[in-house]
């Protein structure tokens, strides 16, 4: 089997949007279809004739257009470009409109970065929203610190500055036309006309037919953005007043279910307070009482007896005065109810 070289060694993919896990899979599966098992190893032509690993594209050139993203998946892409430079691949960064936040950082991989004239780009410090309490903020705020100083030396490497200065550039959101970022060295070359001829030369599809659309496009971005930063305030503010409903009304439930606790336990208590009172009031339990207190007193038990009702009768009206002159009142009162008649003699006397 024949091997055929390639003969055009370079390749050309577009960063056109944000930086996403979607954008960032889709840029790396384009360089891996352009260079690499990908690009040597698919079916060429009816014979299936394959191309030769080592005739394998040796250039590739990234344009960008984008307002930056995800800092993750930026880095993500931003050390594909450098295992792609260990391979012995030379990658261009050519800024077409706009290189912002992370897709700026994304320039510094390549190992030459071409901007248009009137191109901008531009750096600031990493940010994101957050809903929680104190310690949820203060971990973002040191995670977003430790993000943006890996971000200024990266910077720093590329431009010659050094982390401290590109920091500052970060802190006040610093924008930067060709000629600025020339000069700082965040680019290696400004396309003059010459260069923008060639451009157009060797590319079918420009990204931009004109001015006006390359206008439109950034305004369409700077919109979509807006659209998307209200949505998410509007989405947290009705979030948190979700959670702060379904915390009262959490509270209130548990307030519910301890007063009906409290309640549970006061009928408990009045149950057996009920349960108490009638077994004190049943005949056996009053009797037992008073024969009790009799006892207690030193006098004989009083019962319903004849023998003992007809013995108070025969005694003598001393005797009787004298029996009962220091009885207590519910001694007289279980007489009155067992001997009515002593009782009405003690009465007389």
């Amino acid at each position: 089997m024949n091997l055929i070289e390639i003969t055009n060694k370079s390749g050309r993919v577009l960063l056109d949007d944000a930086v996403t896990k979607d954008s960032v899979d889709r840029l790396i599966g384009e360089m891996d279809t352009i260079f690499g098992n990908d690009a040597v190893g698919k079916p060429f032509g009816p014979s299936n004739i394959v191309a030769s690993a080592e005739k394998a594209v040796d250039e590739l050139e990234i344009e960008i257009n984008s307002g930056g993203g995800s800092v993750l998946e930026g880095h993500r892409l931003f050390h594909s470009i450098k295992r792609m430079q260990a391979s012995g691949v030379k990658v261009t960064a050519k800024i077409t409109a706009l290189a912002g936040s992370m897709a700026s950082v994304i320039c510094m991989a390549a190992d030459e970065v071409h901007m248009v004239p009137g191109g901008r780009m531009m750096i600031h410090e990493a940010s994101t929203t957050t809903w929680g309490d104190a310690a949820t903020h203060a971990r973002q705020a040191k995670l977003l610190d430790e993000m943006s100083a890996e971000i200024a030396e990266i910077y720093a490497k590329k431009t010659g500055m050094s982390s401290d200065e590109a920091r500052a550039m970060m802190l006040d959101e610093t924008w930067m036309g060709a000629t600025e970022a020339k000069e700082k060295g965040f680019i290696d070359l400004v396309l003059n006309d010459e260069t923008e001829e060639t451009y157009e030369s060797n590319h079918t599809e420009p990204m931009f037919n004109s001015r006006k659309d390359l206008t439109a496009k950034v305004e369409a971005l700077e919109s979509d953005a807006a659209d998307l930063e209200a949505a998410i305030q509007n989405y947290e503010q009705e979030l948190g007043e979700v959670k702060a409903e379904a915390l009262a009304a959490t509270e209130a439930l548990v307030a519910a279910e301890r007063s009906l606790d409290a309640k549970d336990a006061e009928l408990d208590e009045i149950k057996a307070e009920l349960e108490d009172a009638k077994a004190k009031s049943t005949d056996e339990a009053i009797n037992a009482l008073v024969t009790a207190q009799i006892a207690a007193a030193g006098h004989p038990p009083l019962d319903t007896e004849e023998a003992d009702s007809n013995e108070e009768n025969t005694i003598s009206d001393e005797d009787l005065k004298r029996k009962f002159e220091n009885a207590s009142v519910q001694e007289l009162i279980n007489l009155k109810r067992t001997d009515a008649e002593t009782y009405a003699r003690l009465r007389s006397l």
